[in-house]
């Protein structure tokens, strides 16, 4: 509980004090933002479930014990990660801000 409390606290607690940095200063989120940090923390969250670890566990750890499914779950993540970069940027230019 506590550690998701600093999660949400701390950037709330700099946005707060240090006006007009990063994404959680007060006027710099509208509607379409949260619903997209939303989005992508849910996406974010369901991954780490099917891949039964997240990203830096199989990039770093994984990798590190030359982990055969780590190795697969890093090639598919980055895969995914350059497909989804490439359409965006490129097929859909208008949704990239």
């Amino acid at each position: 509980m506590a550690f998701v409390a600093g999660l949400l606290a701390a950037p709330a607690a700099v946005g707060f004090a240090v006006p007009g940095f990063g994404a959680f200063a007060p006027a710099a989120l509208d509607a379409t933002d949260t619903l997209r940090l939303l989005l992508a923390g849910l996406l974010v969250g369901v991954g780490t479930r099917l891949a039964n670890g997240c990203t830096s566990g199989h990039g770093v750890c994984g990798l590190a014990r030359l982990s055969p499914r780590s190795l697969a779950a890093v090639a598919v993540f980055m895969t995914a990660a350059f497909g989804v970069v490439f359409a965006i940027r490129h097929l859909l230019p208008g949704v990239a801000a």
